[in-house]
């Protein structure tokens, strides 16, 4: 769910996750504080502040606009520099290192010339402008008897409140903060710092042999011979580990180790602090490169301290715990198996469990412990054709092993007991030792103990339960029994079957988007997932066999060629939000197209013209996409996007286009504007007027006059649709002439599970698929038009069918009857829902650290040797606990934050405990804050999750405006059905 933050407010993060995150358009969180919070588990807790995401851009209305102040940047910004600043903007703002932009004109009109001067804390020093010195005793009494001026180069002192940061310590050096400290007290705590006597380093001084001296060529280049030459006499080699030695201007760099992952081994994502930030980009381990994850804080001088994070070079490599591995991936039909699976959800399957694979790669991979894919049926492009498609693979024991249900693990066959150790249907043997009750001796087949002594047991082989029946020496289910279908796909292995259109399978790694498929016939994605699971990165694609354009239609499961239309035949009108503008017609600046599967944002639509989503509907994976001119370019008047560096060198001026602007400016200042049309508002008076016929001003951006002699505010205002009217054709219509909503479902393809807004729920009942129709989910009133909405869910039509593959199957059918072939995305891929402590057993130790429930994940307990004597292989016993910061709470069965709301997010009506009263009108949900409702003694609050003001009233646990209303209400508990 996306969240609007406002810049400028302070927000606390528990576990310090939100370095570097946006927060909204130009915007990121930026590293305040850090401290650590001890209640009965041991937290980590950030201040965080929503800034502009670079220098490159200012604080102006609560936006980040592009910085102006970088036209007077770099090397040519020096003192006395001026520049023309057309709305007085620049005032006060900073141009280079301790300097500020001063108007020096007198302003008449709206406009300043600005320079470039040294601000009231420096003075200045050539062309530049260094800080001015500081009275250490008028900062606190106790330095007034501390000489800081004779601290030498490096020398380190401990600063209670961090005031000595800046201060001047010797010549071109002031204290800098390498090291922060906390301290608490009784209701409050303090940040403290470790201080270091550095060089003011933004102003060109650099460490030169314990000196801080000016960075010039020459004395940069004699500084770094004459320290080499000092080193003559020294022998490095003999350095023994940890052993420090005082490198002024750093020539040993690389001599010995060069960072904290040399000495031992990093793990994946663990961060180190780097002081001076000289890691970033540098090798911390087998495919691993260190990756600037915080720059703590910044202070005008100092010498940086970062926090660096041990990360994977590319997304060519996968993580493991010390190192990353290389994935190497062919494409098509030419990918290794082995490398296949690393990029589905789950190595590890059931045994006989069935999965889709498209180009049969899977064929003798292993599946599980002893366990391979055995292909159960070919699929091909005719009955002729040698060429193979996908194939449904099931995982079995290897050669050489059969299943223990006992052990529920593929086990070495015992050969005594039976030749092959495959036992006829009641065959009676000899066990000494009572070693194979309830072992497997045939399919669906297992020993049973019919007599019993100290020295042996007689086992039978019976059929495994009353679910099976003994049939011609075989156990046969009972309910496959009828199916006559099922039954030849037990007895014989790798039947061959031919594609069809409409078949959808799904292909783990996306390797066969658009591939050719059949006659006429491709792969087309209509679900594209990413990073199904948290611990590695993958895609996947559900591909649906289609026609290989809109020159063949679906017939008999076949494409075939439409015949051609007459001259006088009618041409089909479609709507242009489902015209597929990019395949079979020249797209128009503005056309709109749905798009399943969001995979055409940023490819071209036409001349210099891109797609961008303007709409995206995550839970079914569907954007609106709008045809717009790319970086670029702008439109034209005739809607044509034209480069902007192409018109540079044109110099015709067509007057008639110039009087007929103006003539259409001044008709819009009269309130006669076209619809969309932008103009500008001296004063800000012209919001909710009329500009047109059913059309009403809306203000769309402001700004404030900065002069001091002139004052007032301007905006920017579109003219717009006015409330119950909609835009068709260039014109706004009344919302009651707006027909009944057509069925979404008849212009693209819907899915089993899939929900859709619906107002005046006139879609109940309504097909949206083969067996599939609208049922409602959450139902509601408008408060504003009295009218009501629902949320409509595509779902089964009746109880003989059940949600399989993406669509409704009918019960007890085989899967092949209508040529939907599927990976049951639940079975086959975890979905995180593991009860707290459940314990399970992980072969080849890979599920520690992943996900297995909410808040939850899976912790190694117990490690041992694998049954596999050939390989160097363990296993492991899980279990699943709270994931760090969570604590487990027996009434819900969850693991919850104690501290907060998950998320951020809490109920209305929500009491908390909060320690040291800080959450007091901290922000709790939208148009929510926290309201201490008791303080206790000891400095601690109980605090209530209320509305924010007066203005808001609580309507079914949310704070609304006073009559404001939503045209699209919020689901109320439909996080359900999205699952």
């Amino acid at each position: 769910m996306e969240q609007n933050f406002t810049l400028g407010e302070f927000y606390e993060d528990f576990g310090c996750m939100l370095t570097n995150y946006k927060c909204g358009e130009n915007m990121e969180f930026h590293f305040i504080n850090r401290l650590i919070v001890s209640n009965k588990t041991w937290h980590e807790k950030c201040i965080y502040r929503c800034s502009c995401i670079s220098k490159e851009y200012m604080e102006l209305d609560g936006q980040c606009l592009k910085n102006l102040a970088l036209w007077c940047s770099g090397p040519d910004c020096k003192i006395g520099r001026r520049i023309y600043d057309r709305r007085c903007q620049l005032s006060e703002m900073k141009c280079a290192p301790n300097m500020v932009f001063k108007t020096i004109n007198n302003v008449l009109y709206a406009y300043c010339i600005q320079e470039c001067v040294c601000d009231e804390n420096s003075q200045q020093e050539g062309d530049r402008c260094i800080p001015k010195a500081k009275h250490l005793s008028t900062i606190d009494p106790l330095f007034t008897n501390t000489n800081f001026m004779s601290f030498t180069l490096g020398q380190t002192y401990k600063d209670f409140d961090c005031r000595l940061t800046n201060s001047p310590c010797g010549k071109n050096m002031v204290f800098v903060p390498y090291m922060l400290f906390y301290t608490w007290g009784i209701s409050s705590f303090r940040t403290n710092c470790v201080q270091r006597c550095s060089c003011i380093t933004d102003h060109g001084y650099k460490e030169i042999n314990g000196q801080c001296i000016y960075k010039t060529t020459e004395i940069a280049k004699n500084a770094k011979m004459s320290t080499i030459t000092t080193f003559e006499n020294i022998d490095f080699k003999s350095f023994t580990n940890g052993q420090t030695y005082n490198d002024f201007d750093c020539p040993l760099t690389n001599t010995c180790e060069k960072n904290l992952c040399r000495t031992e081994s990093c793990k994946v994502n663990e961060m180190v602090v780097d002081i001076g930030c000289n890691l970033t980009g540098q090798k911390c381990g087998t495919n691993m490169i260190f990756e600037l994850a915080s720059q703590e804080i910044t202070y005008a001088s100092k010498s940086q301290y970062c926090i660096q994070r041990c990360v994977c070079e590319s997304k060519k490599f996968i993580p493991r715990i010390f190192y990353c591995e290389s994935v190497e991936v062919q494409l098509k039909n030419d990918i290794v198996p082995t490398e296949f699976l690393r990029y589905c959800p789950q190595v590890n399957y059931n045994l006989e469990e069935e999965i889709t694979d498209l180009g049969c790669r899977l064929i003798g991979s292993k599946c599980g412990n002893n366990m391979v894919f055995v292909a159960m049926e070919q699929f091909f492009v005719s009955e002729n054709s040698n060429i193979i498609i996908a194939c449904i693979q099931k995982c079995e024991c290897k050669d050489g092993f059969m299943y223990s249900k006992k052990d529920g693990k593929c086990i070495k066959k015992v050969w005594w007991y039976c030749e092959g150790g495959y036992c006829k249907l009641g065959k009676k043997v000899i066990d000494y030792g009572c070693m194979l009750t309830d072992r497997a001796c045939g399919a669906n087949m297992m020993f049973v103990t019919v007599q019993r002594n100290t020295e042996f047991c007689i086992q039978v082989c019976k059929c495994l339960n009353d679910d099976y029946i003994e049939n011609d020496g075989q156990c046969l289910n009972k309910q496959k029994l009828t199916d006559h279908t099922t039954t030849k796909h037990i007895a014989s292995k790798r039947r061959r079957k031919l594609i069809g259109v409409g078949f959808i399978f799904e292909d783990f790694g996306c390797f066969s988007i658009n591939s050719t498929c059949g006659a006429n016939m491709i792969l087309r994605p209509f679900l594209h997932f990413h990073n199904i699971t948290d611990s590695r990165w993958h895609e996947k694609c559900v591909h649906r066999f289609s026609c290989i354009n809109d020159e063949y239609m679906e017939k008999n499961k076949q494409c075939v060629k439409q015949m051609v239309p007459t001259a006088n035949s009618p041409k089909k009108v479609t709507a242009a939000i489902n015209r597929p503008c990019f395949t079979n017609s020249k797209c128009q600046h503005g056309d709109t197209i749905v798009d399943v599967g969001c995979q055409l944002s940023g490819q071209k639509c036409g001349v210099n013209m891109e797609f961008s989503p303007f709409t995206l509907n995550l839970p079914v994976n569907t954007c609106i996409q709008n045809c717009l001119c790319d970086d670029e370019s702008f439109v034209s008047n005739d809607e044509l996007c034209i480069k902007r560096n192409s018109l540079l060198g044109d110099n015709l001026v067509d007057k008639s286009k110039i009087r007929e602007k103006r003539r259409t400016l001044l008709n819009c200042m009269n309130r006669k504007c076209l619809l969309y049309q932008k103009i500008v508002d001296y004063d800000c008076t012209l919001q909710g007027y009329s500009c047109g016929p059913n059309m009403t001003f809306r203000t769309i951006a402001k700004e404030e006059f900065r002069d001091a002699e002139i004052t007032g505010v301007s905006c920017t205002v579109i003219c717009d649709c006015a409330n119950e009217f909609y835009e068709k054709n260039g014109e706004c219509i009344a919302k009651e002439r707006i027909p009944l909503q057509s069925n979404p479902c008849s212009r693209r393809i819907c899915t089993v599970g899939e929900i859709i807004f619906d107002e005046d729920c006139h879609l109940t009942g309504h097909r949206c698929g083969r067996n599939m129709i609208f049922d409602v989910v959450t139902r509601g009133t408008i408060f504003a038009s009295n009218s009501q909405y629902c949320y409509q869910r595509c779902s089964c039509k009746s109880e003989e069918f059940v949600e399989k593959f993406y669509q409704c199957e009918k019960k007890d059918r085989s899967y092949l009857k209508n040529g939907i072939f599927h990976i049951d995305y639940i079975k086959h891929c975890r979905q995180n829902n593991d009860k707290y402590e459940k314990e399970v057993f992980d072969s080849g130790c890979r599920l520690a650290g992943q996900k297995c429930g909410a808040n939850m994940v899976f912790s190694t307990i117990q490690i041992f040797a694998s049954n596999r004597s050939s390989e160097n292989i363990f296993d492991c016993i899980q279990r699943c606990i709270c994931a760090d910061g969570y604590d487990y709470i027996e009434e819900n069965g969850e693991c919850f934050r104690e501290w907060y709301c998950e998320g951020g997010y809490c109920e209305y009506g929500k009491k908390i405990y909060d320690y040291g009263c800080a959450l007091t009108s901290f922000k709790c949900g939208i148009n929510m804050k926290f309201v201490t409702l008791l303080e206790v003694d000891d400095g601690n609050c109980v605090q209530m999750c209320s509305c924010a003001s007066e203005k808001y009233v609580q309507i079914n646990g949310k704070c609304m405006k006073a009559g404001e209303t939503s045209k699209y209400p919020s689901i109320s508990g439909s996080t359900n059905f999205m699952n």
